[in-house]
């Protein structure tokens, strides 16, 4: 998976400790995206 770096920042505040703590044992849905990544440039 390719994900542009502000699309992959709600993965990296649940991956606190502290954000992460509600959502124990719980699913969560993150909507990793971004519109800065050139398709072309990953082939």
């Amino acid at each position: 998976m390719v994900v542009e770096s502000d699309g992959a920042v709600a993965l990296a505040g649940l991956m606190t400790d502290s954000a992460a703590a509600p959502f124990r044992g719980k699913r969560v849905l993150i909507v990793a995206s971004g519109e800065h990544v050139d398709a072309a440039l990953f082939g």
